[in-house]
């Protein structure tokens, strides 16, 4: 290996190394003030953000050690991209910050509403905004997005038709059940004794869909939420301590 060669090997293995610390240094900042200010999802962007223009500084430095005329129209190039580039890496942070948060509301609503959060769900939102903000920061760069626009635009159109068969086939039953569990929550709670006509025993929780009740006679039972809802109900609470 040449000279030269070595020289490229290690400016790209610095811009790594440098790239590597010096964003998890500033994922700790970052991390502290989203803790103070409530925000989300900025430290890994600004991490990335980092590790990525080291990175390339890297390269561009092994780039000039093999061939310097390459870089001599770089200048002029960085000045007519550089709005561009601070534009699509401006939209890429606020994408983030916007898909951290729209998860966190998203499992909040269905934990308010449900009971249960889904960690698939934030994750599916969280993915398909990044998306959509990576295609964005692409187009404002110039490149041609229209290709995987029109597949993620059918991937998100497969996705939602599934979504509404799974909703409108199976999803009608458990929909009483959940519906049927907001309003016990209003009722009872844990530890509170219950009879109906169907089962008598100590609430141990509530589901989105079933009760679990503990009882004499068959232990831990997970009952149905409209089945509890089907006569009358009786709920003791314990005293208070």
């Amino acid at each position: 290996m040449t000279e030269p060669a070595v020289y490229a090997v290690a400016a790209v293995l610095a811009g790594v190394v440098l790239g590597t610390l010096l964003g998890a240094l500033t994922r700790r900042i970052v991390a502290r003030q989203e803790r103070r200010r409530g925000l989300q999802g900025l430290s890994g962007a600004a991490a990335s953000i980092v590790f990525w223009v080291f990175l390339a500084i890297g390269i561009g430095t092994a780039v000039g050690i093999l061939s310097p005329a390459a870089l001599d129209p770089l200048p002029e190039r960085i000045l007519t991209y550089l709005p561009d580039v601070l534009i699509a890496i401006l939209m890429l942070i606020v994408g983030w910050a916007l898909a951290s948060l729209a998860g966190t509301l998203l499992g909040v609503g269905l934990a308010r509403a449900t009971g249960r959060t889904r960690r698939e769900t934030g994750v599916f939102l969280r993915t398909s905004i990044m998306v959509l903000v990576v295609l964005l920061a692409l187009g404002q760069l110039g490149v041609n997005t229209q290709l995987l626009t029109l597949a993620f635009a059918a991937l998100l159109l497969s996705v939602a038709l599934a979504m509404a068969l799974l909703i409108g086939l199976g999803g009608r039953n458990v929909a009483q059940e959940v519906a049927a569990g907001r309003y016990l929550r209003r009722i009872m709670g844990e530890g509170d004794h219950v009879q109906t006509q169907t089962v008598e025993g100590t609430v141990v929780a509530l589901h989105a869909a079933t009760t679990e009740v503990e009882t004499e006679r068959s232990g831990t039972m997970h009952v149905p939420n409209t089945v509890m809802m089907a006569g009358p109900i009786s709920v003791t609470r314990p005293p208070a301590p």
